[in-house]
């Protein structure tokens, strides 16, 4: 399983060495709590937590 980091700008997690959602590379594998955002617009936890792209979030970073 791969180690995933966590953006510090908008909580995605990623593999990568930059952001999918927002393109930042300050990214750190200091995170906590993950959530799946499959439908933002219809996801009332996505929409109360502010993510408006589908992706994998973290809950909590550091």
């Amino acid at each position: 399983m791969p180690k995933y980091k966590a953006c510090r700008i908008c909580k995605a997690l990623t593999t990568e060495d930059r952001c999918p959602i927002c393109g930042s590379t300050d990214l750190t594998y200091n995170w906590e709590g993950i959530i799946a955002v499959i439908d933002p617009l219809r996801s009332k936890l996505a929409q109360s937590l502010g993510y408006k792209k589908q992706g994998i979030y973290a809950l909590r970073v550091r």
